[in-house]
């Protein structure tokens, strides 16, 4: 996956693990970095992330998972992130 762009980077990123299909046999986890913000994540544009799997964190309280309530792809004049609006 390709890391996020640098106006993300500037204002932090964060190691994260995208669990898909969590719970099952089929279940995947991935590894890669997000910008977290209170309602959304932002993701690489090629992070294998889809409406119903886990984000996974740590947040200074502890852990924290948050499930992906909508994925949006935005794509404004080339740029290449995916935002993610997270809910519990």
């Amino acid at each position: 996956m390709a890391p996020l762009r640098s106006r993300f980077r500037t204002f932090g990123i964060t190691k994260v693990t995208v669990v898909h299909d969590p719970g099952t046999e089929d279940e995947e986890r991935s590894e890669t970095e997000a910008h977290i913000q209170a309602k959304a994540r932002f993701f690489a544009i090629d992070t294998p992330i889809y409406e119903g799997d886990v984000v996974e964190f740590l947040d200074p309280r502890g852990m924290t998972k948050k499930v992906a309530a909508t994925v949006d792809v935005n794509n404004p004049a080339g740029s290449s992130s995916v935002a993610c609006s997270t809910s519990m």
